[in-house]
């Protein structure tokens, strides 16, 4: 669903976050490309900022 979405949003930034206790989603999230780029901390809870970059879309005319 991940790379389905990649192709149908070329040359967009995504960004999420993620607790940072949540280990097994955040393994995932990085197997799946996406970086570590920040942290914060809200409402008592560390929280992990992933981001992602899809790639351009391919142009068959040039």
């Amino acid at each position: 669903m991940f790379q389905k979405l990649l192709k149908l949003e070329p040359n967009r930034e995504g960004i999420l976050f993620i607790k940072s206790d949540n280990i097994a989603s955040l393994k995932t999230h990085e197997k799946m490309g996406m970086h570590k780029v920040s942290s914060f901390h809200f409402n008592n809870a560390d929280f992990d900022v992933y981001a992602y970059l899809s790639q351009p879309k391919e142009d068959n005319n040039l």
